[in-house]
């Protein structure tokens, strides 16, 4: 699905005034999903085990920016954290999904929204390094050996 079913501005509840997007979208199986950036501290950590459940160790730093995915009862099932290289350039440290929720198109709606957020940011690339290639290269991610890693032209 490429545009969401339904969007709306939320702004966070630890007293921060940024605004921000929420989007709810339907899986291939009818399932609602939402994605955002984080609010608590407590979901980062949440993704942060969940990296750790696939022996994913992560680094996060104040350069990071963070996307997260509840089900429609509030349950995370998964996120993608990166950062900014230069003002044209995002490279995504790392993406995950919870085990329960693999082969739902989950990942694709990720990568699909992290794509246009950076993209509507300014960026005109988005890079990886060579994790799972086979994965990345189904988004139009090509192989670029002069930065170690893929790269998507946006």
């Amino acid at each position: 699905m490429e545009a969401a079913d339904y969007a709306e501005l939320i702004s966070s509840t630890s007293g921060q005034n940024k605004l921000d997007l929420v989007v709810n979208l339907k899986n291939k199986d009818g399932a609602i999903f939402s994605i955002r950036p984080p609010f608590k501290p407590k979901e980062i950590a949440q993704f942060h085990d969940l990296l750790l459940s696939y022996n994913l160790n992560a680094q996060f730093g104040e350069e990071h920016d963070f996307l997260i995915m509840f089900s429609a009862n509030k349950t995370q099932v998964g996120g993608v954290f990166w950062k900014m290289i230069d003002e044209q350039t995002a490279h995504i440290e790392k993406i995950a999904i919870h085990e329960k929720f693999l082969n739902c198109g989950l990942g694709k709606m990720l990568m699909n929204e992290i794509s246009q957020r950076i993209k509507k940011g300014g960026a005109k690339f988005l890079t990886v390094g060579f994790m799972k290639m086979e994965y990345f290269q189904r988004f139009g991610f090509e192989s670029d050996e002069s930065i170690a890693g893929l790269i998507k032209k946006l």
